[in-house]
């Protein structure tokens, strides 16, 4: 007799896998200690989210500016975070947001980021992040190596702390690793207690995630990419109550497939996207 090739002991042979409520309800409990911290953005824009922020935008026929900023040295970004705002300000101009670029390294768990690093931005510590959004009044994203990893739980605590809004990056959990990092079980249980703590906030707080970065990437239609993004969505707003925000833009260029896609992935959703990229890698 030839064995199913979908019996659930061939696809996950780990005997015991902790229930998803149980880590919902971890997650959840944290909410009484890590909570969205004090905003520069949000006391400047009057708002108490960056997805209200973004609707805002929406009915005024306004596009929110985002743009990537991180250093290795913290000093460094912590004083560009002012000093591109001030000078976007003084021209006229706006940034609304930074993409946080944190090193990958910083989705290991504590105990494990005295390895190597890459070239990304380091923050040792709650408090660090907190001292670098406070330095302009520009929405903070920390859209790259917090959800998806075994520091997820660490690494949303310390942006909630920091006032963050939009966290990410759930695309990540899926096809990222860590080098010499290979506990799957671990990695997905503590995105979901991460995802119980976001979706426990008081305020909404958007779960961000790059369809470029997930399975999406591997797909050559966008149908398949739109069906990839409507799971994810079905997972965060669904089966957790949180709020899904998705980003794409970096594999396609032609503008009549970006806009089709952008109406797709609109329909239905209850909460504005992350960020629309330009082709970055096609």
């Amino acid at each position: 007799m030839t064995a199913d090739p979908l019996a659930r002991s061939l696809i996950l042979p780990e005997p015991d896998l902790p229930p998803g409520s149980t880590l919902l309800d971890e997650g959840r409990a944290l909410a009484k200690d890590w909570q969205v911290g004090p905003s520069a953005f949000l006391d400047h824009v009057g708002e108490r989210s960056e997805a209200a922020f973004k609707r805002r935008c929406a009915g005024e026929n306004r596009i929110m500016r985002h743009g990537q900023i991180g250093f290795r040295d913290f000093e460094k970004s912590r004083r560009c975070y002012h000093e591109i705002w001030e000078t976007c300000d003084k021209a006229g101009a706006r940034v609304d947001r930074y993409g946080i670029t944190l090193d990958w390294a910083m989705g290991y768990p504590l105990d494990m980021r005295t390895g190597p690093r890459g070239t990304g931005m380091w923050l040792e510590s709650p408090e660090q992040c907190v001292a670098l959004t406070a330095a302009a009044p520009v929405a903070p994203h920390f859209g790259d190596w917090a959800l998806g990893f075994p520091a997820a739980v660490t690494n949303t605590c310390w942006a909630l702390a920091a006032g963050s809004t939009s966290i990410g990056n759930l695309g990540q959990l899926f096809t990222f690793r860590l080098p010499g990092w290979d506990d799957d079980v671990t990695s997905v249980a503590e995105t979901v207690k991460a995802l119980g703590l976001i979706a426990a906030q008081p305020v909404e707080v958007l779960v961000h995630s790059n369809l470029d970065d997930g399975f999406s990437a591997t797909f050559t239609d966008l149908s398949s990419c739109l069906g990839a993004a409507l799971i994810e969505r079905h997972i965060v707003e669904t089966l957790i109550g949180g709020s899904m925000a998705h980003c794409y833009g970096h594999h396609f260029s032609e503008p009549v497939a970006r806009m089709a896609f952008h109406f797709a992935l609109a329909d239905g959703a209850t909460t504005p996207g992350s960020m629309v990229y330009g082709n970055t890698t096609a």
